[in-house]
């Protein structure tokens, strides 16, 4: 369930929480945004995670926590403890005031809900608790929690904790992206001959959608390239390649909450986001090219046949 926020003088938050019987007894996500008299011309919000990790056969209470901090953008290592539960203090962040008193929610839990997903130039959350819920459901070790913070349609910063590995990808805009604390560079690679390439498959099991995703993938072996690999998680994907593992990622048919936390991770380590036809990327189109490099990027675009969607947008 998602609460909506609360207004309190001024000041809100947002807590999302999630069942994870797998991977966690719980997930909890906590957004506030506090009110400073010392910079009026800024919003100031506290991120945090809570993932619970009940021990096997221990029956302690979820409120033994480990504290593990980690700022976007100042690279401060991740320490954390064996505990029933983890707090991720994600952080304090400072954002310049612009329109203030409105905020958008963008969730994949919302949408389904019944909710909107319009973005508009009003700063907007975009969040996905479970990224990779199939992973999730088989208890395939790749799972993530995904939150992306987009003003005037441009993503500020990003948040992608890779819950199983234990992983923890942030970027704000100009600050850099870091895993655990440690600067992340794409690989840079140029030369699409030696390229790794990750893609998914996807959940769409129409025959014909089916064929265009194979044939996409034949014609990139066929230039040919070193290979392709899918973790069934588009932010970890995205993650990947701004690690410098992979050297660009690809998808028709995901959504802005599975790009909207890695996308930022991507560009601030270095590399580049495309449209799948070569032009500018665009949140709300359900397709993206990340790559590590403008060349291997635009040499995808020129191999795919483009999947007809539904913008993430559409009205009707």
């Amino acid at each position: 369930p998602i609460t909506t926020p609360t207004l309190l003088e001024e000041a809100y938050t947002i807590t999302i929480d999630v069942y994870c019987p797998y991977f966690a007894p719980f997930l909890h996500i906590t957004i506030i945004k506090k009110v400073s008299t010392l910079k009026p011309n800024f919003n100031i919000f506290s991120i945090t995670l809570t993932i619970g990790r009940r021990r096997r056969g221990s029956g302690s209470s979820p409120g033994a926590c480990a504290l593990a901090r980690l700022r976007l953008g100042e690279g401060e290592p991740a320490a954390g403890g064996k505990g029933c539960a983890v707090v991720l203090d994600v952080g304090v962040l400072e954002v310049p005031l612009i329109l203030p008193g409105f905020y958008g929610f963008i969730g994949e839990e919302s949408v389904a809900a019944g909710e909107g997903s319009i973005l508009t130039d009003n700063p907007t959350w975009i969040i996905d608790p479970i990224d990779g819920t199939t992973n999730f459901v088989h208890r395939f070790p790749f799972v993530a929690v995904s939150i992306g913070f987009v003003v005037n349609k441009k993503i500020e910063f990003g948040i992608v904790y890779s819950c199983v590995e234990d992983k923890m990808y942030t970027a704000r805009k100009g600050k850099g992206a870091f895993c655990n604390g440690q600067k992340l560079q794409v690989s840079g690679q140029e030369d699409i001959t030696k390229s790794l390439l990750v893609t998914e498959l996807g959940s769409n099991r129409d025959p014909e959608t089916i064929k265009i995703i194979l044939s996409n993938m034949e014609r990139l072996l066929s230039i040919p390239i070193h290979g392709i690999r899918a973790v069934g998680t588009a932010a970890v994907n995205m993650c990947l390649v701004a690690t410098g593992g992979a050297d660009a990622y690809y998808e028709m048919g995901i959504h802005c909450w599975d790009m909207a936390g890695a996308g930022i991770i991507i560009t601030e380590a270095g590399g580049v986001l495309l449209d799948v036809s070569g032009g500018p990327f665009d949140l709300m189109s359900r397709r993206i090219i990340a790559a590590s490099s403008r060349a291997i990027g635009e040499r995808i675009a020129k191999a795919l046949q483009i999947i007809p969607l539904k913008r993430d947008d559409a009205t009707n």
